[in-house]
C-alpha cells in the first residue's frame, strides 16, 4: 500500500502510463465517494436551486442559462484532489 500511495504524495520521479491511469482510476473513485458522502450529509441536489446567468453571444443576442447555486461540494472535491492530482502528472510528465 505504500508504494501505491507514493504516486500521490511529491512531485519527483516518474511512473508508467497505465500506473498513471490507476492513480487517476483511484482519484476519480475517491472523488465520487466524497460526493456521496457529502450528498447524504447535505442531500442531493434536485436542481431546484438555480439561478439565472445571462451571457452575450457574439451575434449580440443575450443567451440565459441556468446555473447551480450549490458548487461548493465541486470545489471542495477539487481542492481535496488537487495536489494528488498535480503530483500524478507531474510524475507522468517527467519523460
Amino acid at each position: 500500500m505504500g508504494k501505491f500511495l507514493q504516486r500521490f504524495i511529491g512531485h519527483g520521479g516518474r511512473i508508467s502510463r497505465r500506473t498513471m491511469w490507476q492513480g487517476l482510476g483511484a482519484l476519480i473513485a475517491v472523488a465520487i465517494f466524497i460526493h456521496l458522502i457529502l450528498a447524504l450529509i447535505y442531500g442531493f441536489d434536485t436542481g431546484n436551486n438555480r439561478m439565472p446567468l445571462t451571457s452575450i453571444s457574439e451575434a449580440g443576442e443575450t443567451i440565459k442559462f441556468m446555473a447551480p447555486q450549490n458548487d461548493w461540494r465541486q470545489l471542495f472535491v477539487l481542492v481535496v484532489l488537487a495536489y494528488p492530482l498535480s503530483a500524478l502528472w507531474f510524475k507522468r510528465s517527467h519523460d
